[in-house]
This record gives structure tokens, C-alpha cells and sequence, in this order.
């Protein structure tokens, strides 16, 4: 359906990520063509304006859906805190907990799934920009073993990274995910949501199921990895400016 028609205009929403991971990139960058038209010309004609903005959209889209699950862990547990006495009678007994709006835990599914693909999703588009980066405007080659490499250098924890791919596996093709919450002896607070990877589970295989605190673990080394990828771009460009 053609949508730009004498009848129909498309109107474009206005936001605009913070895109500041890339800033310094470009920066450094400029400083070593130094001809910003220049410096534009070769990102564009890369495509590495779109995969910028996309990284920092998806980093919004991150933020935004982890205070989804944080308001709406709250609501849970605010319910479970009014009915705990039910609440351990069904965990004591094995049986799964109804609550009051039965779409309640979809939302919440929905949330945890979508952080989890978003998770991925910002991991390989970053990997895109980062090859892109250096072949079009480095003229280098770069694997992720070689980027893998850098990070373990800087002794930081690298498991995330094929824990973010089986998860996106897992629920993007192979199962749904069920929500749990861990009831400690004492009723608190926050208490911990799972997600179940498959419908009958052991509780003492951590295999069986992901923790949130799991999940933004991942987020968390996630984004400490780009940060210092970010900045070993930063030399490279350097010694790329040695060479012309």
C-alpha cells in the first residue's frame, strides 16, 4: 500500500537518541581527516550514520524496557506481599499462583523476552558498525574472536556474550519462557523473577532457568564492553592517522 499519496502525508515521530557512545569515535575521527564534510561524506557513504543512530535507539529501547520490568516487578510483589500466606501455600505445594489480571504475567513475559532480543539485537548491529567501521574507513579487518580477544585483555567477563545468543535462540525459536518468582524465607521487597526455559523445571539445575539479576548482569557487561571497545577504536584511529 503506497502510503504517500495526495491524500496521505507521513509524518515522522520526533526522537532522537542520545548518541554519545559514537561521539568520541567521530571526533577522533575528524581530527584526523580534518574536513568534517569529508569525515560525513565517508560515514554516510558507509552506511555508519544509520548504524549509529540504530545502536543508540536500541540502547534507549533497552533502558526504557528495563524500567518496564522493574515498575512492573514492583506491582507483582506488591500483590504477592497482600496475599503471602497464598502465596507459600502454592509454592509449598507446587502449584502455580493466580493473580488478578490473568494478562498481567504476559506483560511482564513480554518484557523479559523483548530485553533479552534487544539484548542481542544491540550486540550484533554494534558488531556490524565495528567491521563496517574498520574496512571502510580503516581499511582493516576485524573478526569478533579478534574483539573477544580485546575484552578478555581487559579482563572483562566474556561468557555474556554466547549467553545472549543461546537465550535469543532459545525463545526466538526453539520455546516460550514461563515467569517464576524465587519466595525467600522472609517475604521482601523485591524478590527475584525467573524465567523458566522450558515448563517443567529443577529448581536446584540453574540450566532450567534465567534469572532478571542474570539478564541485567548481561546488560550490564554488555554495555562496559562497548564502552571499552569505544575506546581502543580511539587508538586505532590514531594509528591509522600515522599512516596517511
Amino acid at each position: 500500500m503506497k502510503m504517500d499519496t495526495p491524500e496521505n502525508r507521513l509524518l515522522h515521530i520526533d526522537y532522537m537518541p542520545d548518541i554519545g557512545w559514537v561521539y568520541p569515535i567521530w571526533n577522533k575521527l575528524n581530527s584526523i581527516i580534518g574536513d568534517p564534510d569529508e569525515m560525513i561524506k565517508r560515514i554516510e557513504s558507509a552506511g555508519l550514520d544509520n548504524l549509529s543512530v540504530s545502536i543508540a535507539t536500541k540502547l534507549k529501547m533497552l533502558t526504557v524496557c528495563a524500567k518496564r520490568i522493574r515498575k512492573n516487578r514492583l506491582k507483582l510483589n506488591k500483590e504477592l506481599i497482600a496475599n503471602k500466606d497464598k502465596a507459600y501455600k502454592s509454592a509449598d505445594k507446587g502449584h502455580a499462583y493466580p493473580l488478578k489480571d490473568k494478562e498481567f504475567p504476559y506483560e511482564i513475559l513480554l518484557d523479559l523476552e523483548m530485553f533479552i532480543l534487544l539484548t542481542r539485537s544491540t550486540y550484533e548491529i554494534t558488531g556490524k558498525f565495528i567491521r563496517i567501521f574498520f574496512k571502510k574507513i580503516l581499511n582493516k579487518k576485524i573478526s569478533e574472536i579478534e574483539l573477544v580477544a580485546i575484552l578478555k585483555s581487559k579482563n572483562i567477563d566474556t561468557k555474556w556474550i554466547e549467553e545472549s545468543k543461546d537465550n535469543r535462540i532459545l525463545f526466538f525459536h526453539n520455546s516460550a519462557s514461563w515467569l517464576g518468582i524465587v519466595l525467600p524465607y522472609q517475604f521482601i521487597e523485591l524478590n527475584e523473577l525467573v524465567l523458566f526455559k522450558k515448563k517443567d523445571i529443577d529448581l536446584t539445575n540453574n540450566e532450567d532457568y534465567i534469572s532478571m539479576s542474570d539478564l541485567f548482569e548481561i546488560y550490564k557487561n554488555f554495555v562496559e564492553s562497548i564502552i571499552n571497545i569505544r575506546d581502543w577504536i580511539i587508538t586505532e584511529i590514531d594509528e591509522f592517522g600515522k599512516t596517511i
